[in-house]
């Protein structure tokens, strides 16, 4: 059963994917602290994320690549910008859903993170997504994230 946390009202949905992966890797006490799929929906948000993994403070770089790429395997980020990227992706722990529909392949993962944005549309997206979660039994949890924001 995949658990789902719903992180919504994030100014910047891809800024804040990067301040919850920091928070993640700060908070973990495994090696490599987190290894995840991300799913975008297109290749220039794809870049654009990537560019922002590069960009953190001195030394907090994430490793990431496509993930279709050679590396993959020894990658403890994942860029996967189609169904079928998300369905050979060998991170199936982590799941960040940063589009506006349902995942395909969902049960492959053990946890679901879906970074909501303060977008009407996005967020009207998101309720719908909420509710065929509930109604599959998923276990979800909500965090605001004006109320409580990530660390920059």
């Amino acid at each position: 059963m995949t658990h789902v946390l719903f992180c919504h009202g994030a100014e910047d949905r891809l800024l804040a994917t990067t301040r919850w992966l920091l928070q993640a890797v700060a908070t973990s006490a495994h090696l490599p602290p987190v290894c995840a799929t991300l799913y975008l929906p297109d290749d220039a948000q794809a870049q654009q994320l990537g560019a922002l993994l590069w960009s953190l403070e001195p030394g907090s770089f994430l490793p990431h690549c496509p993930a279709d790429a050679p590396l993959a395997d020894q990658t403890p980020l994942l860029i996967a910008r189609s169904a079928q990227e998300l369905e050979r992706s060998p991170r199936t722990d982590l799941l960040i859903n940063l589009t506006d529909e349902l995942p395909p392949h969902l049960g492959r993962f053990t946890q679901l993170v879906e970074i909501v944005s303060q977008d009407a549309q996005q967020r009207e997206q998101a309720r719908e997504r909420v509710r065929h979660y509930r109604e599959h039994q998923h276990p979800v949890q909500f965090r605001d994230l004006q109320q409580d924001p990530f660390p920059s």
